[in-house]
């Protein structure tokens, strides 16, 4: 199931941003070091549902602010922001601002389509992980499931963690 839909940008400015594009990132530099530099997106609401942007800048967080029809939405790059609900066919306007130089590989900008997110947690919450105990290097639990299935965390893939299932070691999946 598609649970993001891509929005379409309208338009695309930049002020004060000298901008080079190569094979696989754009680089940004200010020309006036003194002022922000800014991407200005006008993007198109295609629904009703929520709207999420990434910034997928280069091992580094920049100090990004994101603004959406004037206002602070987040102040963070490299992350998945919430942008907020807007109604379907409205443009709005997206402002990246930053005081860095910086390169990205790509920005994105989608709705999160509720009726099926909802339908998909709520099959996979018919057999959540019960947590009995947790630290910083662990996380012990129980689960139940009639069949064999996936156990799905929001803990980031690490090859320093190690998997069992009733007592016997498992290969980690990373997803």
């Amino acid at each position: 199931k598609e649970y993001f839909s891509p929005l379409e940008i309208i338009n695309i400015s930049y002020e004060n941003l000298m901008v080079e594009e190569n094979e696989e990132t754009t680089s940004y530099s200010k020309i006036d070091k003194n002022y922000e530099g800014i991407i200005n997106l006008d993007v198109k609401v295609n629904s009703n549902y929520p709207l999420y942007s990434y910034f997928s800048v280069n091992d580094h967080f920049y100090n990004f602010f994101v603004d959406v029809n004037g206002k602070t939405v987040s102040n963070v790059s490299g992350a998945i922001n919430d942008l907020g609900q807007y109604k379907e066919g409205e443009t709005i306007n997206i402002r990246v601002r930053t005081n860095d130089d910086f390169t990205m590989d790509n920005y994105h900008v989608y709705s999160l389509d509720m009726d099926k997110f909802a339908e998909a947690y709520n099959e996979l919450n018919k057999n959540p992980l019960n947590i009995i105990e947790y630290g910083d290097t662990y996380i012990l639990g129980t689960i139940s499931a009639d069949k064999d299935g996936l156990l799905y965390t929001s803990v980031p893939y690490s090859d320093g963690w190690t998997v069992f299932v009733d007592g016997e070691k498992v290969e980690k999946v990373k997803i």
